[in-house]
């Protein structure tokens, strides 16, 4: 524990004044708790303690006022309570999100973990979450940000902002509770425990309480087997199916072997009773694990829109158009961690069903006893919850060969030699950026390669790029992960915002323009005149059955191989997970020092992989968004082709996304 080897430890304060205080306190670890005299001014005065005993607990036997009355702020006879919220934005959970972004609130519950289970083997998703989640519904937030809702009193309640799309903007990892009539504020999204609520009004504490608008019927347990199941079989199964020989690239998303959705009941891991439809599902959704960084998430950092099953679709992934509902079900369960099971009886095995009833029992009569209810607030292990059918109709999409190159018409397509040296940009206390020219009608220079944290660090010496998190809980030397943070590695987790910002300091700093390139330019330098069209190679060294280790940083064996924990077997028991090219190993777990592989016949390095890259241009449909290039460490190679995109709002910082500057020669 994080306290374990600090001291002193305290226990049970009692104020004599603004000043003064007797404590239990416990000031080494060979000394006994005792009663001690302690002031605001850091001293400690022993009272009383005796070897071999713990005292705790100090009452002074003194005279003092009788304290306040507080009135009762509960009413028993109802059965919820109200939520204020003064104002979504406020605090760093939600730090530089533009306000009018988040349009209302999901709310969820739990079904903390019975005794004996909680953990392997009886594990509700694939390396989380820790609990079954209830999903309950949604309440608007108004233009201010503010919210004022009803829920239901004694359930702990955890809640998440969403966006326009209905996707989880941040995630909350705690929860609240409340008592019967009970209303319960806070300022914000993980405001500072100082801050109080502002005393101008906000439109939602004018107005009645909101009530919960339920999610497509009762509240229970998310259960992938009941509420995506039925997408997958609407929309996926027709393509994704054993033995789908007519279109073997596309029988389990474009992975080699092929890996179908077969039908839930077929479980491919007997003790967590994993179906294999749910693992091919989750192995393109990126989820929190287990034991994952104890920090505040960065706003966005488990968007939707970063898993590869959401881009995939998003791109019209041959034909197949999500009417609303499906997608809504799909969100919800990334956002909920990609849980399988939906309560804890669908996890046990038919000869153990006595451990959870005998738990669900108890807590029930726990619930009667000293909550005065007999709500149900755990889901009834006698009672079934039907699957979903989603009430849309909907035609399942066809195959579609989409134009895979983009347009270069106005760039040369072979590598024209220029007189230009290479340039260095100073960026002050020993830090330089390395240009190379890139030949074109209009030749441009550009960084040899992607801005590393040092660089970045000069312009911003507050950011954190942060680690990836591990496997359930996985340990690196000091931090549950491996680090992203290292000074040479590439920058991410910055906004195309906060790049653009960069570049303006940086030609403020020189007197030189300095800019992102456009995607034109930045898919022109990636095949280092190699050509385009449909003629061109995927990458500037070969194909995509070529062995990029030497070349690119890309998802490989490194990045599938699943840590064992040391008393389990899971390497070989659990099929890996994460999309990877197993053929190759390029030793690099994450990104690896910039410039660690061989350069592109310009001179440039990891255009293809280590991190994806910001270019300047926008989608023609999405005018917020910004597009990227070169996929990371965490794709495989058909997304890091030279001709591959990818979009993300310009706000947005993404886990594996930085970037790399260009500018005009004069």
């Amino acid at each position: 524990m994080p306290i374990g080897r600090t001291w002193p430890k305290f226990l049970h304060p009692y104020p004599l004044d603004e000043h003064f205080y007797i404590v239990a306190a416990k000031p080494s670890p060979t000394q006994p708790w005792g009663i001690y005299l302690v002031d605001t001014f850091d001293n400690m005065v022993l009272i009383y303690d005796e070897p071999g005993y713990a005292m705790f607990e100090p009452i002074p036997i003194m005279k003092t006022p009788i304290p306040p009355v507080i009135p009762d702020r509960i009413d028993p006879s109802r059965d919820d309570a109200e939520v204020l919220i003064a104002n979504i934005y406020a605090g760093e959970g939600l730090r530089g999100v533009s306000p009018g972004t988040v349009k209302s609130l999901r709310l969820f519950s739990y079904q903390f973990a019975y005794r004996d289970m909680g953990a392997e083997p009886y594990s509700i998703g694939l390396d989380g979450p820790w609990d079954p989640r209830r999903i309950i519904g949604t309440v608007p937030v108004r233009d201010d940000g503010s919210a004022y809702f009803r829920i239901p009193a004694y359930l702990p309640i955890s809640i998440q902002p969403l966006d326009a799309d209905g996707k989880a903007v941040q995630q909350m990892r705690s929860w609240f509770t409340a008592m019967p009539g009970e209303v319960v504020s806070c300022v914000g999204c993980h405001e500072s425990q100082s801050a109080v609520v502002p005393p101008s009004e906000s439109r939602a504490a004018v107005s009645s309480p909101d009530a919960i608008t339920p999610w497509y019927g009762p509240t229970r347990g998310f259960s992938f087997v009941r509420e995506v199941q039925p997408v997958v079989d609407k929309y996926c199964v027709e393509c994704h199916f054993e033995g789908n020989t007519q279109h073997p690239d596309i029988a389990s998303f474009e992975d080699t072997p092929p890996r179908p959705l077969l039908p839930t009941s077929n479980y491919i891991n007997v003790k967590s009773r994993f179906s294999n439809s749910y693992y091919q599902l989750r192995r393109f959704v990126r989820a929190q694990t287990k034991e994952g960084t104890m920090q505040v998430f960065h706003p966005w950092e488990y968007h939707a829109s970063t898993s590869r099953i959401v881009q995939l679709l998003q791109m019209g992934h041959y034909g197949v158009q999500l009417d609303a509902e499906a997608w809504d079900r799909l969100i919800t369960w990334i956002d909920l961690n990609a849980p399988f099971h939906g309560n804890w009886r669908d996890i046990i095995a038919d000869d153990n069903t006595e451990l959870v009833r005998h738990n669900f029992e108890r807590r029930h009569e726990m619930r009667r006893r000293y909550a005065g209810t007999d709500s149900l607030l755990d889901d009834d292990p006698n009672v079934d919850y039907h699957a979903a059918v989603l009430s849309a109709s909907g035609q399942v999409g066809k195959w579609e060969s989409g134009k895979e190159y983009l347009s270069l018409s106005h760039l040369p397509t072979s590598h024209l030699p220029l007189s230009h040296s290479p340039m260095t940009l100073s960026l002050g206390e020993g830090v330089d950026i390395e240009l190379v020219i890139i030949p074109a009608k209009q030749p441009f220079f550009m960084a040899s390669t992607e801005i590393t944290n040092a660089q970045f660090a000069l312009f911003d010496p507050t950011h954190d790029s942060r680690i990836e998190v591990g496997d359930f809980i996985h340990f690196s030397p000091g931090e549950q992960g491996w680090s992203l943070s290292h000074p040479t590695q590439p920058v991410v987790r910055v906004s195309w915002n906060q790049a653009v910002a960069f570049c303006d300091w940086l030609s403020q700093k020189t007197g030189k323009t300095v800019m992102l390139p456009t995607e034109a330019q930045w898919e022109y330098a990636a095949r280092a005149g190699g050509g385009h069209g449909v003629t061109a190679l995927p990458f500037w060294y070969g194909t995509l059955d070529s062995d990029f280790s030497p070349y690119a940083n890309l998802s490989d064996i490194s990045n599938q191989q699943i840590s064992n924990f040391g008393w389990l077997d899971r390497g070989n028991t659990i099929p890996g997970w994460r999309p990877a090219d197993t053929r190759f190993n390029d030793h690099s777990r994450v990104s690896a020092p910039v410039g660690s592989d061989t350069p592109n016949p310009f001179g440039l390095f990891d255009m293809h992989g280590n991190v994806a890259e910001w270019t300047a241009d926008a989608p023609l449909d999405l005018p917020n968004h910004r597009i990227t290039k070169g996929g990371s460490w965490y794709d495989p190679p058909h997304r890091a082709r030279a001709a591959f995109k990818q979009n993300y709002l310009a706000e947005q910082p993404v886990f594996d996304v930085g970037f790399r500057v260009i500018l005009l020669p004069e």
